[in-house]
């Protein structure tokens, strides 16, 4: 059984739905906060086991939300990570990425104070 770390998937979400924090991390050559789409995909995936997790069929956050982060992944898969930061920014993708992400992070968020959260589709 794979070891999930819950505190980087929240977090890879959080910035996975933020359009304003994206253009700030994404964009920036230098400064105290640099990043891009691939890094916040390996947070995802990689860094936080959920990616091998997934894979492996184990249930982490339960049928439904694990089947939609299986989804995210698709989605994910479909934007190109080399082109320009501004290209990936305004990737038509992005928007469903962002749309999936925030109802992800809420659904999830509200699991762990157990209160029924049905904002996904």
């Amino acid at each position: 059984m794979t070891s999930v770390s819950r505190h980087l998937v929240r977090d890879a979400l959080r910035e996975l739905a933020d359009e304003a924090y994206q253009r700030r991390l994404w964009t920036e050559p230098q400064g105290p906060e640099v990043g891009s789409l691939t890094e916040a995909i390996c947070r995802l995936f990689d860094d936080s086991g959920l990616g091998d997790a997934l894979d492996n069929g184990q249930e982490i956050f339960g049928p439904p939300v694990d089947s939609l982060l299986v989804g995210l992944g698709d989605l994910l898969d479909g934007i190109d990570v080399q082109q320009q930061p501004r290209a990936i920014l305004d990737d038509p993708f992005m928007v469903d990425v962002r749309r999936l992400a925030g109802g992800l992070l809420g659904q999830i968020e509200a699991a762990e104070r157990g209160v029924a959260d049905d904002s996904l589709p």
